[in-house]
């Protein structure tokens, strides 16, 4: 048996807490397993586990444990460690540039960090971005000044540049792993409300599905108008039935440009073609103003603001999917709300409709 496969099963059935690969190298890297009285290191080491009963040395397994369920080592502080587990080395000038994320925190706990992203502030720092300021270092920043040590953890998703709305930080590892995965098995759920332009180039069965829609909703109502975000996705929810949206997207050949398509024919001139799936609802239209409401159940690059080209009904302001030509202002595309479970109890969050777009 392999020796990180049996450490995996029994921290599992003793503590409760099924550690990552990572933390378990971690563990032998610690020197925290033993067997016949040798410091055991190599994680692929075999051997007979009805023969030989490898020892875990108690003060790093819970050191091991106390960094996975709270983001902090109890025998020292975190504060040298690095970031690298945030995919970012830690350069400490941009740390100290970064922007002030305590203004934008819309909920905070033990296990979880929620902000408000502005427009225009990158979700993580990339390359040539020649130190822009990210919301992976406000974090970082914001972690070490507060509470004198840097998690390994961090963002859980990400939203483009231009756009605003809720992004999620987890402090802890554990989660980090739980929500993690609620966002791979798509259990996340996550609203956008888009502000679009209706153009000439509307696709047909959105056409047919607005005029379904006006003639069960009656007059229009604005997102400004409602009291709460949870209102205003009830009310759509309750007057409507979703158009879907489940084709294909990939990126356009010798470009960033990503195109959505529910034709087979078209995704075969694409690069990387993945499925992606939002079902959409209209909060109001009046003229050519189209207020959208996205929940997207994949999370692919620039998928809502490629099906709402795809639709003929673009997000205003989009300098990259555009069909109109007045696109000076800010990206009307805003998270307003998602929900996913910590540690057994659900959380749903929301903006409120005073915070969404500027």
């Amino acid at each position: 048996m392999r020796l990180d496969t049996y450490l995996q099963e029994t921290v599992e059935q003793k503590y409760g807490v099924k550690l990552s690969r990572s933390y378990i190298e971690r563990l032998l890297e610690a020197g925290g397993v033993v067997l016949n009285e040798e410091i055991i290191k190599k994680k692929g080491f075999s051997f007979d586990p009805s023969r030989h009963h490898p020892e875990i040395k108690e003060e790093v397994i819970q050191n091991i444990l106390s960094v996975y369920k709270t983001g902090k080592r109890q025998d020292e502080e975190a504060d040298a460690w690095d970031a690298s587990e945030m995919g970012v080395e830690l350069d400490e000038y941009r740390v100290k540039k970064a922007g002030d994320i305590k203004k934008n925190i819309v909920l905070e706990n033990d296990d979880i960090l929620v902000v408000n992203k502005p427009p225009g502030v990158s979700s993580h720092p990339g390359r040539g971005d020649r130190g822009a300021d990210s919301m992976v270092y406000q974090f970082i920043k914001y972690m070490r000044e507060a509470y004198k040590y840097i998690p390994r953890a961090g963002l859980l998703h990400r939203l483009d540049k231009d756009t605003q709305g809720l992004l999620l930080f987890a402090k802890n590892m554990q989660t980090y792993n739980e929500v993690k995965a609620q966002f791979e098995s798509r259990e996340i759920q996550k609203y956008y409300l888009a502000v679009c332009d209706k153009t000439p180039q509307l696709t047909n069965s959105f056409k047919q599905f607005l005029s379904s829609v006006r003639n069960r909703k009656g007059a229009a109502k604005s997102y400004k108008e409602y009291k709460t975000v949870d209102e205003l996705i009830t009310s759509v929810k309750e007057s409507q039935k979703p158009l879907v949206l489940d084709g294909q997207i990939g990126r356009k050949k010798g470009t960033p440009f990503m195109v959505y398509t529910q034709g087979h024919r078209a995704a075969g001139n694409l690069i990387g073609t993945k499925n992606c799936v939002s079902d959409v609802y209209v909060i109001s239209e009046v003229e050519d103003n189209l207020e959208l409401l996205f929940v997207p159940h994949t999370g692919r690059t620039h998928q809502i603001r490629a099906q709402a080209r795809y639709l003929g009904a673009s997000v205003r302001n989009d300098r990259m999917y555009g069909l109109n030509d007045t696109h000076e202002g800010t990206l009307q595309l805003c998270a307003v709300g998602v929900s996913f479970s910590v540690k057994g109890k659900k959380e749903e969050i929301s903006l409120p409709i005073a915070k969404i777009l500027p």
